[in-house]
């Protein structure tokens, strides 16, 4: 059977042991706030969502969310934003925009990760940095998916974000 939003949200909670992100906030709200980000997109899309993090931020594989259950779909893309010590991170957006869930779920997770809110609990340095950052990944992220789509994500997770993509040039 495969595990529903409730349950991979328990499976997240007792793999993050409580851990937080670089804001101090619990991870498993970031991975939630994803999934929420995403919910217009159906139930793969929200686990995905949940799931993105999973692989690099805990002890689970691909092989243990396989025995758990997931649909190898889930798994892979997955797989595809987890982010590996060894690769650049324009060659990991690269493969990020290989795939349409994948690039879904980055934009939530970039949109969150972007919030003011969010940034203004770092340090100085660190909130520029990622400011940047993220700002370059949705330049390349941002032209992947129907600027409709995208609104509906940022409207979720962070209307400042929609202004930004109202200046882009469409989808060609």
């Amino acid at each position: 059977m495969i595990p529903g939003l409730d349950d991979t949200v328990v499976i997240l909670e007792e793999a993050y042991g409580g851990r937080t992100d670089k804001a101090g906030q619990p991870l498993i709200l970031h991975a939630q706030a994803v999934a929420e980000g995403v919910e217009s997109f159906g139930t793969t899309v929200q686990l995905v969502g949940l799931l993105h993090d999973a692989l690099e931020d805990t002890d689970l594989t691909a092989t243990d969310l396989l025995d758990m259950g997931y649909p190898i779909t889930v798994v892979h893309h997955v797989q595809a934003l987890t982010r590996r010590e060894t690769v650049s991170y324009d060659t990991y957006l690269d493969t990020v925009c290989m795939k349409l869930v994948p690039t879904i779920v980055k934009i939530a997770d970039n949109a969150h990760n972007s919030q003011a809110e969010r940034l203004q609990l770092l340090d100085p340095f660190t909130e520029s940095r990622l400011t940047r950052k993220y700002a370059r990944a949705r330049a390349r992220l941002y032209p992947k998916v129907h600027p409709d789509d995208v609104a509906i994500i940022l409207a979720r997770l962070n209307p400042a974000l929609i202004a930004e993509l109202n200046e882009m040039d469409p989808i060609a």
